[in-house]
């Protein structure tokens, strides 16, 4: 069988290959959580919360850089999944600290690590210079990006 994608891709610029590339590691995980009923989006959080337990949702939002009303509707579904707990704040009844609960632990410790996974999938064929170089390029990329007036304009959620 012809590989029309890797034929359409061919001569693709770096911006479009990240493109596929996201879109290829979003199939992968959602077939990794599918089990535990957990999307990309609510991995995310789960995987911040498990690590940084006893935020507030405007810390969380803040960190992750979300809208407040989308990180409200993932830290729900979390928590009627029985992942995660919400505690009122002991001095603003209005905020709520979020936990993990004994169910979250368990299934983080049981996870494959999404992330390191792909990354020996993508990188399989690398050397280690090579991962470095790639790694250390990703980091420009990063930077260049985030030193960009328009990035902190639009991403501003208080």
């Amino acid at each position: 069988m012809k590989d029309y994608r890797t034929e359409a891709f061919e001569y693709f610029d770096a911006t479009r290959y990240f493109t596929v590339f996201y879109k290829d590691f979003q199939n992968f995980s959602e077939e990794k959580l599918e089990s535990y009923q957990i999307s990309n989006g609510l991995y995310i959080y789960l995987i911040f919360v498990y690590k940084k337990p006893g935020l507030t949702l405007n810390e969380i939002s803040k960190t992750l850089e979300v809208d407040k009303a989308y990180t409200t509707r993932a830290i729900r579904k979390l928590v009627d999944l029985g992942y995660l707990e919400k505690i009122i704040d002991q001095t603003d009844n209005r905020a709520f600290h979020v936990i993990p609960t004994k169910k979250c632990i368990t299934a983080m410790e049981e996870m494959v690590n999404l992330f390191d996974e792909w990354e020996d999938i993508a990188l399989k064929n690398f050397s280690e210079e090579e991962k470095e170089t790639l790694t250390n390029s990703f980091r420009k990329i990063f930077t260049n990006i985030r030193e960009r007036e328009w990035f902190h304009h639009i991403r501003k959620f208080s």
